[in-house]
């Protein structure tokens, strides 16, 4: 009889280290920006609207509360400031398509009036 046995891989995403450089943050960017022309193309393709909403994050938030602070102290603070740096180029490359919302202050004490939705 055969036996199958199947371990996981161990992965502690903890221990890595962000490489928060230029290189890696265009190659995140590129990626981003290459999956929202591809569905777009084949929303065109198909005669569908779409929409791409840039999403809240903790890290997003103002202001932090006393839950958002303690989450994020955790947290690697490269990592952090990459993901942010990554926000704004996105925010930044895509503002001007009507396809686009950044609904990434959603989570703001301030209400936001969300536009073109």
């Amino acid at each position: 009889m055969w036996q199958i046995i199947h371990r996981k891989p161990e992965l502690n995403i903890a221990r890595t280290k962000c490489d928060g450089g230029d290189e890696n943050l265009h190659r995140a960017v590129s990626i981003y920006l290459n999956s929202v022309t591809m569905a777009e193309t084949i929303c065109t393709a198909f005669d569908i609207t779409c929409l791409f909403a840039l999403q809240p994050l903790v890290l997003t938030k103002k202001p932090l509360g006393p839950i958002d602070q303690a989450s994020l102290a955790a947290e690697d603070r490269s990592l952090a400031a990459f993901v942010l740096r990554c926000y704004d180029r996105i925010r930044h490359e895509l503002a001007r398509r009507p396809s686009f919302i950044d609904a990434s202050q959603v989570l703001d004490t301030d209400q936001v009036m969300i536009s073109g939705i």
